[in-house]
């Protein structure tokens, strides 16, 4: 019996992962719709290769550490479908922007990025069998850090190859820049490749929800107090409310919020525990995009939130425990 209620809770659980894992497949094709309207078909073949890059890194990397560890290949087969590199190789490449047309260094980024991610922070990282930080946002992270300055995108159409935040911290008129919110709704500014697209990453999320595959309490308290932490910041220093739509649609921020904070290995599973969660990732994710404006400044706080979730989770369980009433007999 409990090996029946074992199976069927992991059929669940792949069935999730094979869902998501769709869900992002479309969100690959839907990237490269944005390419070729960006850049042309060159735009698309950059972005499709950066993909296939990441995925295939991943999967490798995952197959040649269980190889090597366990070297049995119908284990390594299960654990590749329950570790998902697949779903890691598609969010590197999607958070990664396309980089310089006139090299190729962004594809041996992508590659390390998805080298990073797999090995480090999802195979060596470990506490409990269990990666403690989100695997994409430490890969690309370390990968940004190493080569930030390619990190770009081409010039579109006459606009910044920076993103929104980015202009602010460069005093560029990003309100003119971007006034008509177009850009901003359908990713034409830069960014990572598959990022920027809000409104479509809008509606596959709310789809996910309704399936259940993503818990929606961790990304709507994400994004709404989000929200309203932008709005005290701009009610004290008397900002234009296009300040906050900047920030929500302007950034990668829904991306992070809906794709990888909620990620079942490293975000909690108590309903307490997911609400403080997500408060603190927004307060600490509305610091850092005010005060360091750049575009992996979401990622800084997740891994900040994913580092500090052993000590959320004793704190709330310490806070919730009633000290016992002594009986009178």
């Amino acid at each position: 019996m409990i090996d029946d209620t074992l199976s069927i809770k992991k059929e669940g659980l792949n069935s999730k992962y094979r869902l998501f894992t769709n869900a992002l497949l479309f969100l690959c094709f839907l990237t490269l719709i944005l390419q070729y309207n960006l850049v042309g078909i060159k735009g698309v073949i950059r972005a499709f290769l950066m993909i296939v890059i990441a995925i295939s890194t991943c999967t490798f990397t995952n197959a040649m550490y269980w190889k090597f560890k366990k070297n049995d290949y119908h284990y390594i087969r299960k654990h590749i479908i329950a570790s998902t590199p697949i779903i890691t190789g598609i969010i590197v490449a999607l958070c990664i922007p396309l980089g310089d047309l006139e090299n190729n260094r962004i594809y041996l980024i992508t590659l390390l990025a998805a080298f990073l991610s797999e090995m480090v922070a999802k195979l060596l990282i470990r506490y409990k069998d269990k990666n403690i930080f989100n695997p994409a946002a430490t890969g690309i992270l370390l990968t940004f850090f190493l080569f930030s300055d390619d990190f770009i995108s081409p010039t579109i159409d006459g606009l910044l190859n920076q993103s929104p935040l980015d202009a602010i911290s460069s005093n560029v008129d990003v309100y003119d820049t971007f006034s008509n919110y177009t850009s901003l709704l359908l990713g034409s500014y830069h960014g990572g490749i598959g990022t920027t697209m809000f409104l479509p990453l809008l509606i596959v999320g709310i789809y996910l929800m309704l399936k259940k595959v993503i818990d929606f309490r961790i990304p709507l308290v994400a994004f709404v107090f989000f929200f309203i932490f932008l709005f005290i910041i701009m009610l004290i220093f008397k900002y234009d409310f296009n300040f906050i739509i900047i920030h929500l649609i302007g950034s990668n921020y829904l991306f992070v919020v809906v794709y990888m904070l909620s990620d079942p290995i490293t975000s909690p599973n108590d309903k307490l525990d997911k609400y403080i969660y997500a408060i603190l990732f927004a307060l600490i994710a509305v610091i850092l995009g005010f005060k360091v404006t750049f575009i992996y400044s979401s990622f800084i706080a997740l891994l900040i939130m994913n580092l500090s979730l052993p000590l959320i989770k004793k704190v709330i369980k310490k806070l919730s425990n009633k000290p016992e009433i002594p009986k009178i007999i």
